[in-house]
């Protein structure tokens, strides 16, 4: 049975959709809401809701293990999502190529790339934290304005 919960940061809202008793996807999204609100409707959404407080309000990384669906991830996107998490914590950031030689595949920076882009749980698996070499942005699947919310939450500055 699907479920969704909606959390709302703002100016970030967060709408999790859960499958049984896991998170299938998390969309981010801009809203014009001036006040922190949610909608729970699973019994992973207070452990999200836990999650979203420590990462938001105690600028954190958070340590909470939510239960994601890697059903349909491939191997190698797997791989990218697993490093990241395991290695750049809250208020740092890493290089695609930085994280392709950390997977053990220094010349697949833009493989790393693509691979986060398929990303189906920013914020729990923070791929925003990821930058060009350069130091300047890159993509995000949420949207460049999102990104740079987050990169600001965490006061990772980067070039323009």
């Amino acid at each position: 049975m699907k479920q969704t919960d909606i959390f709302i940061f703002p100016p970030i809202k967060i709408q999790q959709i859960l499958y049984g008793n896991f998170i299938i996807k998390i969309n981010l999204s801009l809203t014009n809401t001036p006040h922190f609100t949610y909608k729970i409707t699973s019994p992973i959404g207070k452990k999200t809701l836990d999650f979203l407080v420590q990462y938001f309000f105690e600028k954190t990384n958070p340590q909470l293990k939510l239960p994601l669906n890697w059903t349909g991830i491939s191997p190698f996107t797997k791989k990218v999502l697993i490093a990241l998490s395991k290695n750049i914590g809250f208020g740092e950031w890493i290089s695609y190529k930085e994280l392709a030689t950390i997977i053990g595949n220094p010349n697949s920076a833009r493989a790393v790339g693509q691979a986060l882009n398929k990303n189906p749980w920013p914020i729990i698996i923070p791929c925003h934290r990821v930058l060009k070499s350069t130091g300047s942005l890159g993509g995000f699947s949420s949207g460049i304005n999102i990104k740079k919310f987050l990169l600001r939450h965490e006061r990772i500055y980067y070039k323009k």
